[in-house]
């Protein structure tokens, strides 16, 4: 199990309330009177659930979204780009921290851990937005251009500079002026998109599994230590990811495959496999959450399996073999910067 707090939720066909219920450990131990995980984890009654906070759930959501990231390209036969939008020095977002006012052009370089200017370049998700609606507009009058557009992107600061910027995976877009960058076989530009973002350089590569898994670290990124109340804290849009929804991102290649979930419990990718991401779980509680519970104790029996073969090696309880992997899983996320 990837999650080292898990939470417990204990099902009883006949109270909806009290099985939607999920409890921490030291609540459940208090109502249903038992000394730690050992005591529970056999009962068929009983779950582990992921409690989404810890180091080990983070690193799983960076691992759902790299999943669902490489199905939604399944669904558009290579038109899928991995994208970099930068500023020019006269366009880039500029914040004046003693007002609060926020205007456009001026470099200011500042890292983290360096004294603080009073004005400072920041993050902008209104520029993005207005970018992506630029985008749907040029479509609906340039057929070649495609008739869809999905994406997922972050925007973040540069480590030594930190200029503001944004990486994305754009699904369904046709390019019909791609030019190579000389020097750089694998990067495109396009004067078109260049034109429509309006503020600076567009770089553009064909999108893969390793731009996926590289634009979906920003998940855990962004929740890598204090970062995201220091940035606000100065004022500062902090790093963070937005995405396509309604449907979510890999949720039209998941209705296509509703029956091989059922009956397998992974997800075959480009030469791996992966475990089924937990926001596709819920589609299939919704169907059929009976079944549902059926395969996660399945899933629970295999993890429980690995727990107490590890528990035959030490004498450490289950919760403090949680803990010592969350303590080595934190200083390597730390030494990381946050991109695991």
């Amino acid at each position: 199990m990837s999650c080292k707090h898990p939470l417990l939720r204990f099902y009883n066909p006949r109270d909806q309330s009290e099985t939607r219920a999920i409890l921490g450990l030291g609540t459940a131990m208090a109502k249903y009177h038992f000394k730690g995980y050992e005591d529970i984890i056999h009962r068929q009654d009983v779950m582990l659930i992921p409690c989404g906070k810890c180091i080990g759930c983070r690193i799983r959501a960076k691992q759902d979204w790299a999943t669902r990231l490489e199905l939604e390209a399944r669904a558009y036969k290579g038109r899928a780009w991995f994208v970099t939008l930068t500023y020019r020095d006269d366009t880039i977002p500029l914040l004046i921290r003693n007002t609060g006012e926020l205007i456009e052009g001026g470099v200011s370089m500042w890292s983290r851990g360096a004294d603080v200017p009073e004005q400072i370049n920041t993050l902008n998700m209104d520029d993005v937005t207005k970018f992506w609606k630029r985008l749907r507009k040029y479509q609906t009058t340039e057929p070649d251009m495609g008739k869809e557009l999905r994406y997922f992107y972050a925007g973040e600061y540069g480590e030594q500079t930190g200029r503001p910027h944004y990486h994305a995976i754009i699904f369904g877009l046709e390019i019909p002026d791609l030019k190579k960058v000389p020097g750089r076989n694998q990067y495109y530009k396009s004067a078109i998109l260049e034109k429509i973002w309006g503020k600076g350089n567009v770089t553009i590569a064909y999108s893969e599994p390793g731009t996926y898994n590289y634009v979906a670290g920003y998940v855990t990124k962004k929740m890598y230590g204090n970062d995201t109340k220091e940035y606000q804290n100065l004022g500062l849009t902090a790093p963070y990811a937005c995405m396509s929804r309604k449907p979510g991102i890999g949720m039209p290649w998941l209705e296509q495959n509703l029956d091989k979930l059922w009956e397998q419990d992974y997800i075959q990718l480009a030469g791996k496999t992966a475990p089924i991401p937990r926001a596709f779980d819920k589609m299939l509680e919704a169907t059929d959450p009976e079944r549902l519970w059926k395969k996660k104790q399945a899933r629970q029996k295999s993890a429980i399996n690995g727990a107490l073969q590890a528990m035959s090696q030490t004498d450490q309880t289950l919760l403090e073999q949680y803990e010592t992997k969350d303590r080595v899983l934190m200083k390597s996320f730390a030494k990381s910067k946050g991109k695991l």
